[in-house]
């Protein structure tokens, strides 16, 4: 089990397909419903971990979408 910020714990596999997803939502402007698709996770749970785990880059892709 891994302890993610704010006490919430997951399986180290799970952790290692959410990290997995996550890469690829930081590196590219590619929507989460297909990341989460393409690594057999749900678009709701890859979500609240990216917004848990990484706020500020969640923030920060959300204005640079809207400034387009």
């Amino acid at each position: 089990w891994v302890t993610l910020p704010g006490g919430v714990r997951i399986r180290r596999s799970s952790w290692q397909l959410f990290q997995e997803a996550a890469r690829d939502y930081l590196a590219t402007d590619e929507p989460i419903s297909s990341i989460a698709r393409r690594h057999g996770l749900r678009p709701t749970s890859l979500g609240n971990f990216l917004r848990r785990t990484f706020p500020d880059a969640v923030e920060a892709r959300r204005r640079q979408r809207m400034s387009h």
